[in-house]
């Protein structure tokens, strides 16, 4: 009595071609379906103040902190080969802090005279920003930055000169520090307050403030200054 043909398919030869062929067969499939190795398209985001959206925005920055941190700041953006800040916008990007200096150097961006133009800034902590501008008491009176910080204890002042920074910093009658809230308020100014011009910032993360570098006498000439904002 013969044993089972190889064309039985209860037999184990015929189970093993079987099998053989369905491997051979899946592997034709997968040469045919295009290069397994080629990678994914990359995605990235950039979280920015301007994607915020004009609010309008509670007393106490609840909805614009919600906004911050939940995503609704973040868009996303064609991914570059650097991470960078876009200074002609007036941004500078968490990622771009982080990822190239602890303190990162800006020039305002006309026009930026009052709050509804100002030269947006996102500050982390550990960061610092060197804003670079110039005023003139007659043409152009004041700059505007809006800041979101995200840690509470900030000094924000005027160097004596552009290219010193060392205490003391500007004292006298030609420029003067605003501080105001997300609503306009004022919170605090320098203005004839009779020594340096800083002010020691205790902020809310994530809450929006506007700070204004504001001419008072610059003689009707050009004025260069340099605003540093550190924690």
């Amino acid at each position: 009595m013969s044993g089972p043909s190889i064309y039985d398919p209860s037999s184990w030869t015929f189970r093993f071609i079987a099998w053989l062929s369905l491997l051979s067969f899946g592997a034709l499939l997968a040469s045919c379906g295009g290069d397994d190795d080629e990678p994914e398209p990359e995605v990235c985001f950039e979280t920015t103040l301007a994607n915020c959206g004009s609010g309008p925005w509670d007393p106490f920055g609840i909805a614009l902190a919600l906004a911050w941190y939940s995503g609704q700041c973040t868009e996303e953006v064609a991914c570059a080969a650097d991470v960078s800040t876009d200074i002609e916008n007036g941004i500078v990007t968490s990622d771009f802090i982080a990822s190239e200096w602890t303190t990162s150097s800006a020039d305002e961006t006309e026009p930026n005279d009052d709050a509804t133009e100002a030269n947006p800034f996102v500050i982390p902590a550990s960061s610092g920003l060197l804003y670079d501008g110039k005023l003139n008491d007659t043409t152009d009176t004041a700059d505007y930055l809006a800041l979101v910080l995200d840690t509470s204890g900030y000094t924000l002042y005027i160097c004596a000169a552009p290219n010193d920074c060392l205490q003391p910093w500007l004292t006298g009658n030609q420029l003067h520090l605003e501080l105001y809230d997300q609503n306009g308020v004022l919170l605090e100014s320098t203005e004839m307050n009779g020594g340096e011009h800083f002010i020691a910032l205790s902020a809310s993360a994530g809450v929006l403030y506007y700070l204004a570098v504001a001419a008072d006498d610059t003689g009707g000439a050009d004025m260069d200054y340099r605003l540093v904002v550190t924690d």
